[in-house]
């Protein structure tokens, strides 16, 4: 299949302005998110340490998350969020609500869980029942998205360090980037890309799906954006792909660009000439796009364009083909 490479650049130019026009604002809201992430990286450290993560319950953080307390993080099974933890200096908390948001009734709708808890003992007896029902649930249980839930299952992967496991053995040169890498790290981006809405700039933003460093040496930076498997057409999920990598290049190039290098996991200084990855991640039935080595320069920089293809194989996932190296 063959990517239609004029609306790619359409996409690249109409990024640039949208960012370009609004950047006294995002630039400004970004650049905090970045120094208090800095300032509260040892202490989310420090209080991760006081507690274990239980499969298949996993902690994630989002930029608002670490900027504030540095206490409080989304809990999620098969990526769909179902609790709030909070690690106050003794102890840790469970509620089933994060923030302003209650996933009490969606916890019944998806995952047949009906209680309620505000701030119960992790290690307490109503803890270790919600940590019980959620071990038990099969195979077949599923989030409101089946997205949600490949990628949890990429990203449990990626974070494996037995590269022989990793990915079935496939593909082992990555590591997902992760909060103080503690908390899987959910980076939203002031622009709004959909298969059905045109490009746009917008406070709420839009998630990148996966946010990833692969290679060796010095990894390079990678937006992954995942598609369910029976997607059968890669030109939407490229052109919003490299909507958020444009932007990951912006903010790097931004004021705070060397603070989210480091909070991205990097050290040193930040290079001179950048190279980022968009990486379209598809199920194995999906046809091959012909867009490999593309490279969509701006100014020094390159975007790599990149396909992967994927399948469940013994309830983990191996890749079945890429354009990575």
């Amino acid at each position: 299949m063959n990517i239609e490479m004029d609306k790619i650049n359409q996409v690249r130019e109409q990024a640039l302005a949208l960012l370009k026009e609004a950047k006294n604002e995002w630039e400004d809201v970004y650049a905090g998110y970045s120094s208090s992430i800095e300032n509260n990286i040892e202490k989310i450290k420090a209080k991760k340490s006081t507690f274990n993560e239980w499969a298949p319950l996993y902690l994630y953080s989002t930029a608002g998350d670490a900027k504030g307390s540095a206490n409080s993080f989304q809990l999620r099974y098969m990526g769909q969020n179902v609790a709030g933890i909070k690690v106050n200096k003794d102890s840790v908390l469970l509620s089933t609500s994060h923030g302003s948001n209650d996933y009490t009734n969606s916890n019944m709708e998806w995952f047949n869980y009906d209680c309620a808890h505000k701030n119960v003992n992790w290690s307490g007896a109503e803890a270790a029942g919600f940590r019980k029902h959620f071990s038990m649930l099969g195979a077949d249980s599923r989030p409101r998205q089946l997205e949600h839930k490949y990628e949890c299952m990429i990203l449990s992967e990626m974070g494996k360090k037995d590269k022989e496991s990793k990915f079935q053995g496939t593909f082992s040169g990555v590591q997902p980037v992760k909060i103080a890498n503690v908390a899987r790290f959910q980076m939203k981006t002031p622009l709004k890309a959909s298969e059905k809405d045109s490009l746009a700039y917008s406070t709420s933003g839009g998630g990148i799906d996966i946010l990833a460093r692969v290679g060796t040496g010095r990894p390079t930076l990678s937006v992954f954006e995942l598609k369910e498997p029976n997607i059968s057409n890669p030109q939407a999920p490229i052109e919003q792909g490299l909507a958020y990598t444009i932007f990951l290049r912006e903010l790097l190039r931004s004021k705070s660009g060397a603070e989210w290098y480091r909070v991205f996991g990097y050290t040193g200084e930040l290079p001179a000439k950048l190279k980022l990855n968009c990486i379209v991640l598809m199920g194995d039935g999906a046809k091959t796009p012909k867009f490999d080595d593309r490279i969509i320069p701006i100014e020094q920089d390159e975007i790599h364009l990149h396909h992967m293809l994927y399948k469940e194989k013994n309830g983990g996932i191996e890749i079945t083909e890429t354009s990575l190296t």
